[in-house]
């Protein structure tokens, strides 16, 4: 792993797997970015989305899940768009020796 600015990460060519660093070396999500749109943008793949119909349904799964610790749904694998241009913004970047330490690290959970 190694950790990238914002200028370095936009000009990586997808797909790159990886954590945007929030305040005091904590970070987001995983994430994958799957595509580049203009020179400061991209296109990402997260993993933390659940499915639903519309923003209604989302939100009602989320309270429900919340509320209930049985209640669970199906995982979405959605893409967004970044947006944000902070360009004080750094990423934890995985290489492929990471990606396959995680891969390995999850199946025996399958």
């Amino acid at each position: 792993m190694r950790i990238v600015s914002r200028s370095i990460f936009v000009t990586m060519p997808p797909p790159v797997a990886y954590q945007k660093m929030k305040v005091g070396y904590v970070f987001e999500g995983l994430a994958v970015k799957t595509d580049t749109c203009g020179p400061n943008d991209w296109w990402y793949l997260s993993f933390d989305g659940i499915e639903s119909h519309d923003t209604g349904e989302w939100v009602d799964r989320m309270r429900k899940m919340c509320e209930d610790n049985t209640a669970h749904y199906p995982m979405e694998r959605s893409v967004s768009r970044d947006g944000m241009f902070d360009d004080s913004e750094m990423f934890m970047v995985y290489d492929r020796e990471d990606i396959a330490s995680i891969i390995e690290a999850l199946q025996f959970l399958a």
